[in-house]
């Protein structure tokens, strides 16, 4: 957005190239939105991938793009034509907003013998979400880990099937310590919307867990904390659009809640909150008692 902006005040069309077919550290570069001073995607996807990444130059213009790509498509962006475009399915599994955008011209396509084409399905269930949920879950991990200088965070967990919420594991250390985390973590980007903690008893993997924890770990009275007027995303079809100018961010709520036991420093009040094991859990093995 910001190149189409500077070509836009130069009033001059803009360059642009698609690469499609690349190796899947390529895409998670593409869709990092954190800071990155000093380097750029492809120097991201080059560290992804542990190697330096190779480029070559497009036929139509000076952009370079990935040697390895199946099919690369180049054109131009008209600053002065526009038409409507789509609907089409988002990663929330709605449709979108149809919305007029700028036309792309089309000047050349190259592409490798026999092409691969790969799609980007944006239905449930699909790397179309997890792209996008694993550099979040990686920010989330770093940033909620500087909570008070210093706190503990065991995983981070994006749901890719649930977009807008994010689950923390951690061991909290004090009364407050997990509330803090929760704050920071719906404070990020929007992206998290709603924010789950557990303890490092309860598998963030497994939803059944996670729902046990929600029904058996939480008084809705002080472990649920709700937030208004916090921005909110443009595809999630929950936000009320209250906008007092046409360029205003769409205003949202948000929740946390507090899953875990009390603190490490209260141990004998976190014993209480112990799961049940059977007896011998861990220490019994059945493969003990088969004979290879």
């Amino acid at each position: 957005f910001e190149h189409f902006k500077k070509h836009q005040s130069r009033k001059e069309p803009m360059p642009m190239a698609i690469a499609i077919g690349l190796h899947p550290a390529y895409e998670i570069a593409a869709v990092y939105s954190g800071r990155h001073a000093g380097y750029d995607e492809f120097a991201l996807a080059a560290s992804l991938l542990g190697e330096p990444v190779e480029l070559v130059r497009c036929e139509t213009s000076d952009i370079m793009v990935p040697a390895c790509a199946e099919i690369v498509i180049e054109g131009e962006i008209s600053m002065d034509e526009r038409e409507i475009e789509g609907p089409f399915g988002e990663f929330t599994a709605y449709m979108g907003k149809a919305a007029e955008r700028p036309i792309w011209r089309v000047k050349a396509i190259t592409l490798r013998k026999n092409p691969i084409y790969r799609h980007l399905n944006a239905s449930l269930y699909t790397d179309h979400q997890s792209l996008g949920t694993l550099p979040n879950e990686a920010e989330l991990y770093q940033n909620l880990s500087r909570v008070y200088g210093n706190t503990e965070i065991l995983d981070v967990f994006c749901p890719p099937w649930a977009r807008f919420m994010a689950i923390v594991q951690m061991n909290p250390v004090y009364d407050g310590h997990a509330k803090a985390v929760m704050l920071a973590a719906m404070s990020f980007n929007i992206h998290q919307k709603e924010v789950i903690i557990v303890d490092d008893d309860v598998d963030i993997y497994d939803m059944k867990q996670v729902i046990w924890a929600l029904a058996m770990r939480v008084n809705p009275a002080i472990d649920v904390v709700t937030i208004t007027g916090t921005r909110g995303h443009h595809l999630d079809p929950t936000c009320p659009e209250v906008r007092h100018f046409e360029d205003d961010p769409l205003v949202n709520g948000m929740m946390g809640i507090d899953a875990t036991k009390p603190p490490l420093s209260k141990p004998e009040a976190r014993k209480r909150f112990e799961i049940v094991r059977p007896m011998g859990a861990g220490k019994v093995s059945l493969r003990d008692f088969i004979e290879d």
